[in-house]
């Protein structure tokens, strides 16, 4: 029976790491040498994505991760027997039920023993899943699990942080950027120290640990000023072409307001105002910071207006096919996972890929079947062969529309107000230079 377990484990270990590439299909993996090949290793990671983020997790890996999972999961039927199969713990909280919180013990000691064989567990020291570009508190759980791992003997067990920063994680075929950390050595941390005091102390090292490798903001409440200035300060052109460029910059960025913040800053204070007031006089006039009026002047402007124009109108016609056959699964998939995903957005991707992969493989065989009878097997296999490309240019086409529509028509009559683009501009270069200036001190004090 264990056997047949394992099989089944490994077999949905190796699915899941699959199927999640169907949904972010960049998922990148950085300092991957600070992994340990071998031994008991304990990975901490944020938890922005709710199961999705124990998938990334063991692709990072590359080998089984026995994961803490909340209690209430295990009660589900066919999914509890999975996670059971796939050698997952239930952890039990206050939020789910009060009167379980002393079954923890059992599944701290679990935990411990997996990791007494040399196998690897992975938890989200948080807690709970949620939406803040940030790391909240992190709980003592991953601390208590190393401690009585050590006491038994795992001399060698290594705590790895894990960074799982998401492009967007809402977003279909979005980037994800997974950060490696350096391994802590748990043994130097709770060795002949007093217990409760080794475990507060590892547990602050590795909330410290988890901040570095993730984009994370002290305040939360910053993360539209976050987009702000990603928009303002892009990387460099010679970095634009690394895949993980703008999430190396949003985290550069992120790093970068919170120290300026803990230093008190008040020319960031200043920029901070400054930032806040174009960006207020963009809403009354009904742009944003990518507007081109922002960018560009004269002739070019307009035809680059008069082009992107055109270009919608073509490219409307284009996405037709793919939008047409689509558009009923899209639908569907949507109101399900809508009425199904809990509140927020860390369980969005979840909900779609769950809902969307039998609700798209059902609706093409249906198509196919139709075009077979209809016309010939040769034209049934043509058109379901084109539709997932042209799904993907229909879907591109109108995520661009839902940005820019929106804006389009306000920028064109913006070429009727000179004065107040010109004003609008000059507010945008002061902001480039002193935030190019506020970059420059920060590379200066942190190399």
């Amino acid at each position: 029976m264990d056997r047949l377990a394992n099989v089944v484990g490994d077999f949905v270990r190796w699915l899941a790491r699959k199927l999640v590439l169907l949904y972010y299909s960049r998922i990148y993996v950085t300092n991957r040498e600070l992994l340990p090949q071998d031994g008991p290793v304990l990975f901490v990671a944020n938890h922005a994505n709710s199961l999705l983020d124990a998938v990334m997790v063991g692709r990072t890996a590359r080998r089984a991760v026995h994961f803490l999972a909340k209690a209430p999961l295990f009660t589900i039927p066919v999914f509890g027997p999975a996670l059971h199969a796939l050698g997952m713990v239930p952890a039990y909280r206050a939020s789910d039920d009060p009167s379980k919180l002393s079954k923890n013990l059992d599944s701290i000691a679990d935990t411990a023993a997996c990791l007494a064989k040399g196998e690897a567990v992975g938890i989200f020291p948080e807690g709970k899943s949620h939406d803040a570009m940030a790391i909240e508190q992190v709980r003592t759980g991953a601390a208590r699990i190393a401690s009585q791992a050590v006491n038994h003997g795992t001399g060698e067990l290594k705590i790895v942080p894990l960074g799982i920063n998401y492009e967007r994680k809402e977003r279909f075929r979005s980037t994800v950027w997974i950060n490696v950390g350096s391994p802590i050595p748990a043994k130097v941390w709770l060795n002949g120290a007093e217990e409760r005091k080794a475990v507060r102390e590892l547990t602050g090292e590795i909330e410290r640990r988890m901040k570095q490798v993730t984009i994370h903001l002290h305040e939360p409440t910053w993360e539209v000023v976050l987009e702000d200035l990603e928009a303002l300060h892009p990387p460099p052109k010679e970095l634009r072409r690394d895949a993980l460029a703008l999430l190396r910059q949003r985290k550069h960025i992120a790093d970068a307001m919170n120290y300026f913040h803990a230093k008190g800053s008040t020319h960031a204070e200043l920029v901070g105002d400054l930032l806040k007031s174009h960006h207020e006089g963009l809403e009354a006039a009904g742009l944003n910071i990518h507007s081109d009026f922002l960018h560009y002047r004269g002739m070019l402007l307009v035809l680059r207006l008069l082009g992107r124009a055109f270009l919608f109108a073509v490219s409307f016609i284009l996405s037709i096919p793919g939008t047409i056959h689509h558009i009923l699964p899209f639908a569907v998939t949507r109101w399900l996972a809508n009425m199904l995903q809990a509140p927020g957005r860390s369980t969005i991707a979840l909900a779609r890929l769950l809902i969307g992969l039998p609700m798209y493989a059902l609706w093409y065989f249906l198509v196919w079947k139709a075009l077979a009878l209809e016309f010939s097997h040769e034209v049934a296999w043509i058109w379901t062969l084109w539709m997932p490309s042209a799904g993907l240019f229909a879907l591109m086409f109108w995520r661009q529309l839902k940005r820019v529509a929106p804006v389009l028509g306000r920028e064109m009559a913006m070429l009727l107000r000179p004065e107040q683009i010109g004003k609008l501009r000059s507010n945008q270069e002061k902001l480039k230079r002193e935030l190019a200036r506020l970059a420059t001190a920060y590379r200066e004090r942190q190399p």
